[in-house]
């Protein structure tokens, strides 16, 4: 708990005595209790009590006062500082007649200027109520570290372990290690490796080399031990830090790493331990490993990065993550022995303190043949201690032989310690009362702890008359039984032994009333919150598992399978259904299981897993002649994750033929007849036949609606605004989505919500409201993220990364891209789709990068209407020519595309995805070479322009075909951009200087610029072997010409000629000249007068003379042209100046590049 504090003044010291008194007084009585005194001088206005104990960290605040002081500065801000703590308060009158401030008054108060006797008992009594039952927050968390400590450590170690030196050292050192993160400390069952580590906790407290322990028992907790980490380390901190980790977590997408970092930055001071016992309970069987979130945490700690977190665990099965982990930072410390014989014969004779048993004056040889029998294992020796302890009559060497026996005459061979643990716990179990057997057989029927009002529930019709409590207590002093937040529970190896002695018809109807008491337990279905409320229905499942009544276990999977679809626990749905199906079911259970698993993989984005899934129950169906209703289903749940991965000709008559097969049939299921409908929807809407697809909408919603599922109504609106998003009609599309948006509260499905939620936001992007659609973008990611619906949260990422596109904000979703794409990789090895996106950034950043085309080639898109695809190859394969087949493999991709959208178009001529990918495919195999395209291309962007319903979607065809002409960088792709946007986009070269200053801007105003103009700079443009003076011809011939003007512009020769074939373009008339360009200025420029503008006049009139003199009898046609340009330079320089001197230029700041940009716009 924390301090106590009073703060007590220092003119008084009779009452502040005993006040002081009071406190001390406490302290001694409860010494677990850290206790401190702060005294106010009124000198200094200081609180101090010798430790620096803050008062924000009270548990309640003495307040000692006189009448002179309650107007004192000092004592006001003491009074504050007490108020600031939150913490329950007393104030305590040391002189009589005193008036108080109005604030002080509500709070409990002592007067004892009398210095009354009963006053005085009062006050002591009022301290020690207020320490015992004290509620402040800070108090709270405090007691609540202090409650979690006393359950590990010092109460956990016996009084006779003293043993395993060398490995105590070893944990010990590795705990106050800096460069040791997680120490893993595994063995067999009952080596002793919990009461190891607790010892090694005692030896590392008295050394303060730690914490802030935190302790979770992964058997107790298994599906949240995660969570429970989280939730110990987060109620350690104050509120305020509370609140920050809170906001953290509430983060979309947000990595466990960066959980912890943010706690991390409220820990100070020592490392912060984190201590889990049996992680072993939370290891899969079957593959061996630990759940997503455990698996990153441990990552996490052993990864080397500083953090304050130590963690140490004990299991008896060593994941397979952990082969990944290094060293320093990771440390085994394997446990494959029991102890040694020295080590075990002290704890032997410890175990005896009094002799009685004799153990303690034993021989050396006696205790040699105890350790035979035990092997030196803790649990072992604790057995066989036991077994004397509760049967005087039975000596050491008489229990040695019986064992011995035992073990030799058994039927069954098992290994050495196997052996021996049976046959002690076995030994220990008959030397039991019968009313103690009973009682452990009724905890070994739970199987998980539970309360006396559990066993007294078996124990009601079984045998009534035990005196549960009395019983209880003996076996907990025997060590039999373990007591853990008043719930009662056996070891492992007790447990099992004390079920083999049950009949297996008892022991099959006692785990029937075992179920029957956890169905008491049970929480009606509106309560449901959270996993753990169902946690009577797990431990139904188990025992019913046990006592192979599979149809009950499937009834409990029926019963809670809706809610964890819905609330995103799929993992434990695919856990529990795989329990299932494993054991010797019928072929429909086993269906049914195979279905939930299905279910849960596909939710979960494992489609290729949901697939395989669904197939073992299709071949199950067909083996065991089932129902045609049967095998419908599970063909509908076939086709419907099977058109994830690519839909087909073939895969839409399948669909097809399952509606005419319901229709047929007459079936009145809705909810069948939704899924079915819904499978040929999306089929027809692969493939292209958006109108059919549309009529396929109208069915699904109305089989929806009458199934009364909010739920899948919410899907057949968000499958209907889709198709209409396809067509154009965007303003349709956006008003369904908010209507399958308001039935969320209905559906109480996160996964749907986020699902509307996403597909929301790619509406509203297209619409150009992209504020509006990152914001649902992130909630959808987020929803996703808490479910732990990795497929759903790419696709949010996927999604949100394209709004950023649209934005123009490319390195943000070039980062955001990258996150969708290593989320999606662990479900969809190809994620077709996702490498696209990242691909169409890195075009827009550099639209001649080797990195984009080598992403493409990689994917593999046969048989999918990816022509996105193929066109984003194809311009990368342009923007690479020089690499041998790169223009080949551009033109095939682009006839490809080509290909794909006539056959898309043929269903559904208004489809905009498919009309803009068909005209940037005629324009990319224009610019490949064939001429012809050219005029379809100008007339397919035309069709593609009208259809497009939004200016964002405008834009976006205009970014692609920028992209091609980028990468080109030829004639062709100009001729073009002239010929199709001669109203939506137009061409603006630039003339800068090329120094640091210079390049730094124009990177700026690229990055400014918007779709509807293209910008044309050197860098972009021109390849190695290009002519510069050509360049500069089309900068002087460009209609339109930024013009960034500087000293280092005026002295540069390619600048000048630039300005110089401006001026020419415009037959030297200053009024068409200054109509050809944007100015902006990069100071300090001084060209107002003509004394500053003939100072660089001057320089190319000496340039000029210079080129005469060094090449005066020199004819070379280069040379010439360059003393005549030279020349014209000298005689125009002063005529340029004055044009551009009369026009108010902007200067190089944000806004006026904005400005720049506008006046561009309205150049068009």
């Amino acid at each position: 708990m924390s301090p106590l504090h009073a703060v007590v003044s220092s003119s008084n010291a009779r009452t502040a005595d005993f006040v002081h008194w009071c406190v001390t007084h406490i302290g001694r009585a409860r010494p677990s209790i850290n206790l401190g005194l702060a005294t106010l001088e009124a000198s200094r206005g200081a609180l101090d009590d010798g430790k620096g104990m803050p008062l924000s960290c009270a548990s309640f605040v003495v307040m000692l006062t006189q009448s002179n002081e309650t107007a004192d500065p000092h004592w006001i801000a003491a009074w504050q500082r007490a108020l600031d703590s939150r913490a329950p308060i007393t104030v305590v009158l040391g002189t009589s007649g005193l008036t108080l401030p109005p604030e002080l008054k509500p709070y409990t108060m002592f007067d004892l200027s009398s210095r009354d006797a009963s006053l005085l008992n009062a006050l002591a009594r009022h301290l020690h109520s207020k320490l015992a039952i004290s509620t402040s927050p800070a108090a709270a968390r405090a007691q609540a570290v202090d409650d979690n400590n006393a359950r590990y450590g010092w109460s956990r170690v016996p009084s006779y372990f003293k043993d395993r030196t060398r490995e105590r050292k070893k944990i010990a050192d590795f705990i106050v290690d800096e460069c040791t993160f997680l120490i893993a400390v595994y063995g067999r069952h009952g080596v002793g490796k919990r009461t190891l580590v607790a010892r090694a906790l005692q030896e590392t407290a008295r050394g303060k080399g730690v914490s802030r322990p935190i302790y979770v028992d992964a058997a107790q907790s298994p599906s949240t031990v995660f969570t429970d980490i989280l939730q110990k380390l987060t109620d350690t901190l104050d509120d305020d830090a509370k609140q920050r980790v809170e906001k953290t977590r509430e983060i979309p997408q947000i990595s466990v790493e960066r959980i912890f970092e943010e706690i991390a930055r409220h820990i100070h001071g020592k490392p912060c331990l984190i201590v889990i016992e049996r992680l072993d309970e939370i290891v899969e069987q079957t593959s061996n490993r630990v759940n997503d979130h455990m698996a990153q945490f441990l990552r996490y700690i052993a990864s080397g990065t500083w953090h304050p977190f130590k963690v140490v665990l004990t299991t008896s099965v060593v994941p397979d993550e952990f082969r990944t982990l290094n060293l320093p930072h990771y440390r085994p410390v394997p446990l494959d022995h029991g102890l040694p014989s020295p080590d075990a014969r002290r704890v032997l004779r410890a175990l005896d303190n009094d002799g009685r048993l004799g153990l303690r004056d034993a021989s050396a040889v006696l205790l040699a043949r105890v350790l035979s029998v035990t092997l030196g294992y803790p649990l072992a020796i604790e057995r066989f201690v036991t077994i004397l302890m509760n049967d005087p009559a039975t000596r050491p060497d008489s229990l040695i032989d019986h064992i011995e026996r035992a073990i030799a005459s058994a039927e069954e061979r098992m290994p050495d310690y196997d052996a021996f643990i049976s046959a002690l716990v076995g030994e220990a179990f008959k030397r039991r009362s019968k009313d103690e057997q009973t009682v452990m057989q009724a905890l070994a029927v739970y199987e998980t702890p539970v309360p006396k009002e559990a066993v007294l529930f078996l124990l009601k019709k079984w045998r009534p008359e035990i005196e549960l409590q009395s019983v209880v207590r003996q076996l907990l002093l025997s060590h039999l039984i373990s007591q853990d937040d008043d719930k009662l529970t056996l070891d492992r190896v007790d447990r099992e032994y004390a079920l083999s002695k049950l009949a297996e018809r008892h022991r099959g109807a006692l785990r029937r009333k075992a179920a029957a008491w956890f169905r008491r337990m049970e929480l009606p279905a509106h309560a449901w919150h959270t996993e753990t409320d169902l946690n009577p229905h797990f431990a139904q499942f188990n025992i019913f598992l046990r006592t192979r009544d599979y149809a009950r276990a499937l009834h409990i999977l029926d019963s809670i399978a809706p809610f964890l679809n819905r609330r995103g626990y799929f993992m434990r749905l695919a856990e529990l259904s795989r329990g299932l199906r494993k054991e010797e079911v019928s072929n429909s259970i086993a269906c049914k299981a195979l279905s939930y698993e299905a279910d849960a993989h596909w939710y979960m984005g494992d489609v290729r897993k949901a697939v395989e899934l669904q197939e073992q129950v299709d071949a199950l169906l067909i083996g065991s002649n089932a129902s045609e209703e049967d095998r419908l289903d599970s063909k509908i749940r076939l086709i419907r994750f099977g058109f994830y991965l690519r839909s087909t000709d073939k895969t839409l008559d399948a669909a097809r033929d399952c509606v005419q097969a319901i229709l047929r049939a007459g079936h009145d299921d809705p909810r069948r007849g939704a899924f079915a409908w819904r499978n040929m929807l999306v089929c027809e809407f692969e493939l292209g036949h958006l109108t059919e697809a549309l009529a396929c909408c109208e069915s699904e919603h109305a089989c929806a609606k009458a199934s009364g599922d909010a739920e899948l109504l919410q899907n057949s609106l968000v499958d209907a605004s889709v198709v209409h998003v396809e067509m154009g009609e965007l303003k349709v599309a956006e008003e369904l989505l908010r209507q399958a948006l308001s039935t969320s509260d209905e559906s109480q499905s996160p996964r749907a919500e986020a699902l509307v939620s996403c597909e929301l936001a790619s509406c509203l992007a297209s619409l150009g409201r992209f504020e509006e659609a990152a914001r649902f973008a992130c909630k959808a990611r987020e929803l996703n993220q808490r479910i732990e619906a990795h497929a759903g949260a790419a696709l949010c990422m996927r999604t949100h990364a394209a709004i950023l596109l649209d934005q123009g904000r490319i390195q943000e979703a070039e980062s955001t891209a990258e996150q969708a794409c290593t989320e999606i990789k662990a479900f969809d090895d190809n994620g077709s789709r996702y490498v696209c996106m990242r691909a169409e950034i890195e075009l827009a950043r550099r639209p001649r990068s080797t990195v984009a085309r080598q992403m493409l080639r990689q994917l593999d898109t046969e048989g999918r209407n990816e022509w996105s695809f193929n066109t984003l190859l194809g311009i990368a394969s342009v923007g690479n020519k020089c690499i041998d087949g790169a223009e080949d493999s551009a033109t095939e991709a682009f006839g490809q595309a080509l290909e794909r959208a006539d056959r898309y178009l043929k269903h559904c001529a208004q489809n905009v995805s498919a009309l803009g990918e068909r005209a940037l495919a005629l324009a990319g195999l224009a610019v490949c070479g064939d001429k012809a395209k050219m005029p379809l291309a100008v007339q397919a962007y035309k069709v593609a322009f009208e259809r497009a319903s939004s200016s964002c979607m405008r834009k976006r065809l205009i970014r692609r075909f920028n992209a091609l002409v980028k990468a080109d960088a030829g004639e062709i792709g100009l001729d073009l951009m002239d010929m199709i946007f001669k109203q939506e986009s137009q061409k603006v070269f630039i003339s800068y200087p090329g120094e640091d200053a210079g390049n730094a801007l124009v990177d700026k105003i690229e990055q400014d610029m918007p779709l509807e103009l293209h910008l044309i700079r050197d860098r972009n443009r021109m390849r190695v072997g290009d002519s510069i003076d050509r360049f500069m011809q089309q900068i002087g011939k460009a209609r339109l010409t930024i013009v960034v003007i500087s000293d280092a512009y005026l002295r540069s020769e390619y600048c000048m000629t630039e300005l110089l074939y401006m001026w020419e373009g415009s037959k030297r008339d200053c009024a068409g000249f200054m109509n050809r360009m944007v100015l902006l200025v990069v100071p300090p420029l001084e060209i107002s007068s003509d004394e500053n503008r003939r100072v660089y006049s001057q320089i190319w009139s000496d340039k000029h003379k210079d080129a005469l003199t060094h090449a005066r009898d020199n004819e070379d046609a280069d040379v010439v042209a360059t003393q005549k340009k030279l020349k014209d330079l000298a005689e125009n320089t002063v005529s340029m100046l004055k044009c551009i001197a009369n026009t108010l230029m902007a200067d190089s700041t944000k806004t006026t590049i904005e400005a720049v940009i506008s006046r561009l716009l309205d150049s068009r």
